[in-house]
């Protein structure tokens, strides 16, 4: 003779055989809202981390001009690759400040960094105080920001570099302030130096 199972052992039975449609849906419902809440989150995050990313690295690269212009007793330059800051730029002694890398010897012109373009979307302008585009920032043998350029470009300082986020927000935006000694300063939002 067969014994029935006890009540406790027919109901954990009936547990055991899965979700029912309903608490499925339910699941489901919970994830999608979760998800619609933490993906703008993570898009912000991101977002942020790519801008101050770029600030940081075109700080890092002024630094590494003026430091390199003092290390060779040569002028250094920062130029925009293409015309176009948002392309990416190249850093490269410069002795004769014509815009090339030419020369011999031991005073021969070099590059010394090329920076990659930025994050998609990003926009990165430079001008100086008089509100004039730059397409290079110089650096004298003594590190101090160039202020007569070839082709007899004037440089009014401080330079401003903003860098523009791809929803445009310029609170969240940055700027790097280049002062006439050279030295660099990020500030938080898109202002004037």
């Amino acid at each position: 003779m067969r014994q029935r199972p006890a009540a406790d052992q027919r109901v954990s039975r009936a547990h055991s055989r899965g979700l029912t449609f309903i608490e499925l849906m339910v699941t489901l419902i919970v994830m999608a809202i979760l998800l619609s809440l933490g993906v703008p989150a993570v898009q912000e995050f991101v977002v942020n981390n790519q801008t101050t990313t770029h600030t940081n690295q075109i700080v890092a690269d002024v630094a590494l001009a003026r430091s390199q212009a003092l290390a060779l007793s040569n002028s250094v330059r920062i130029s925009a690759t293409g015309g176009q800051w948002k392309d990416g730029w190249l850093i490269a002694s410069d002795g004769d400040q014509n815009g090339l890398i030419n020369g011999a010897g031991e005073r021969a012109d070099a590059a010394i960094r090329q920076q990659e373009a930025v994050s998609t979307d990003f926009q990165v302008a430079v001008v100086d105080a008089g509100g004039t585009a730059l397409t290079s920032l110089w650096f004298n043998r003594l590190g101090a920001g160039v202020q007569k350029l070839p082709g007899g470009v004037t440089v009014d300082f401080p330079v401003t570099v903003t860098i523009t986020r791809p929803d445009g927000d310029t609170d969240k935006s940055k700027t790097v302030c280049v002062a006439a000694s050279g030295v660099a300063i990020a500030r938080k939002g898109v202002v004037s130096c």
